[in-house]
């Protein structure tokens, strides 16, 4: 037979136009029903006529985050817990989506807890199944947020002492506003909530309890699939007039089961669309009036004022602004660098400035750098687009910003450890500066070498005045002022040498 005469065992599926077929037969245990849950999700998805183009199924990790891979949706497999923020951000993104989660109890409320907490919050119109094995199954069987008190996991051989979180009222209390529980013995039942979960305007949240014979009934003496399908239904009672707070939760006991909750509330994306509408006819309003009274009013100037920055700086409306990096090493005080410059700046000439640091886990030693803005009017963004000035302090800090020199306006770096073919960037000017062995011959003191290049890069610049910046420099840190001020006028006179330099 040929690999196109072969016979699809899926033709006449009914649910084939929502299933892959060629992912079937489901890979689950045998006796755990998850693959009875994914198919009567997409039988509600038939039933209540939704296309596939309108619907995506995002799911975790574990034994159910395998669902999403069985749909011909869109579909969205995402790390352990972040089921939600994935499916968040698309409802967001796309609010006409329905937006469908199957995950599992420890995925949901365990990495994932947070997640929910707030998704449930916001009242997000995202409808989440939740499959409740009261244990971690396909990692190995460990106990999970949901497993009862006194059973037995492999991580709780003598017994759990932990208590159980009853998901149904922690969702209520949340926010949510469609609450449910079935187990994947009440099919039909399951599918006429689903289908109300589906339609309602807010965060649905339906759990359905079902069997773990492999784990949880292999380590709890359940030895059969039956068996604890029969247990399981010994305890459940079906409520139709209790609320979340009583949805009580009990295997060797009571488990109440229901649609517990179905209330209006503002839902999150359309406070948003609502949001976006008054913030576009607010900027309207404001374009209008500004048109009316153009040329009507005399706009008084800054109490302030300065001088230009003298090395041909990008403006904007006439917007004197740097952009500068400044890049080494944990630990050489970039930070202070950056925080130093901004304060100065803002302190003495009123300008707006911005301050951004990135550094590694590493506490000394790795790459840390500061991004920073200095402007007349407000800064939209505190990030760094088009650097007109580079500050280098290490090897590490050329490596990662040597492919932008030849586009930067001018370069500082320490030549103690840093090495540049200045042929590389022949529209740049390059201020080499011995931070570094300055800091150690002459100020015996090898971590003032950044206040040494601020007091360079001060001279050379004139982004703010010298006074300004010692000034800020000796009320940093008063026990140590005199030597920053030493090494601050170290590197004024090496950055006046440079300049004088230069200009003859």
């Amino acid at each position: 037979m040929t690999e196109s005469e072969k016979i699809d065992p899926y033709e006449d599926l009914p649910l084939k136009k929502w299933l892959r077929t060629d992912r079937l037969p489901f890979i689950f245990c045998s006796g755990c029903t998850i693959g009875t849950i994914i198919q009567s999700v997409a039988t509600v998805f038939e039933k209540e006529g939704y296309s596939r183009k309108e619907i995506v199924v995002v799911s975790g990790i574990g034994c159910s985050g395998r669902s999403s891979g069985y749909f011909r949706t869109g579909t969205f497999h995402s790390t352990h817990g972040r089921a939600l923020t994935v499916a968040t951000g698309i409802k967001v993104a796309n609010p006409k989506l329905k937006v469908v989660v199957l995950s599992g109890d420890g995925d949901l409320s365990s990495i994932g807890g947070n997640h929910l907490i707030h998704a449930a919050r916001r009242n997000i119109d995202i409808t989440v199944v939740e499959m409740n094995n009261y244990i971690y199954g396909m990692t190995g069987g460990q106990a999970a947020p949901t497993t009862p008190p006194h059973a037995f996991s492999q991580t709780t051989p003598h017994g759990n002492i932990d208590p159980q979180w009853n998901l149904i009222p922690l969702v209520a209390y949340s926010g949510a506003t469609f609450l449910a529980r079935w187990t994947s013995f009440h099919i039909h039942r399951t599918r006429e909530t689903l289908a109300k979960a589906l339609s309602h305007k807010g965060f649905a949240f339906v759990e359905i309890v079902f069997p773990c014979p492999t784990e949880f009934g292999h380590l709890n003496r359940l030895e059969t699939p039956v068996e604890m399908m029969k247990k399981m239904l010994d305890v459940c009672e079906v409520s139709v007039e209790k609320g979340p707070w009583e949805a009580e939760i009990d295997w060797t006991r009571r488990i109440v089961l229901g649609e517990f909750m179905a209330e209006e509330k503002p839902e999150y994306t359309q406070q948003l669309e609502d949001l976006r509408i008054r913030i576009q006819a607010k900027e309207a309003e404001e374009t209008e009036e500004a048109k009316e009274t153009e040329g009507k009013e005399e706009i008084e100037p800054n109490d302030f004022s300065y001088e230009p920055l003298s090395f041909g700086y990008p403006t904007t409306k006439e917007q004197s602004i740097t952009e500068m990096i400044v890049a080494g090493s944990g630990g050489q005080g970039i930070i202070s660098f950056a925080r130093l410059l901004t304060k100065a700046t803002f302190d003495s000439e009123g300008r707006y400035c911005s301050q951004s640091q990135n550094y590694g886990p590493e506490a000394r030693g790795g790459l840390a750098y500061c991004q920073i803005l200095i402007a007349d009017e407000p800064v939209p963004f505190p990030q760094v687009t088009e650097p007109n000035v580079l500050v280098l302090l290490s090897s590490r800090a050329l490596d990662r910003f040597e492919k932008i020199i030849p586009k930067v306006k001018t370069v500082f770096y320490d030549p103690e450890s840093i090495t540049i073919d200045h042929s590389i960037a022949p529209n740049t000017t390059f201020y080499t500066v011995e931070a570094t062995r300055i800091a150690i011959e002459v100020i015996e003191a090898r971590q003032v070498a950044n206040i040494i290049m601020l007091g360079a890069l001060t001279a050379i610049t004139e982004v703010v005045g010298e006074e300004a910046m010692k000034e800020t420099v000796a009320a940093r840190w008063p026990r140590y002022k005199d030597l920053n001020l030493k090494a601050f006028d170290e590197g004024t006179a090496i950055g006046k040498k440079l300049k004088e330099g230069e200009e003859d």
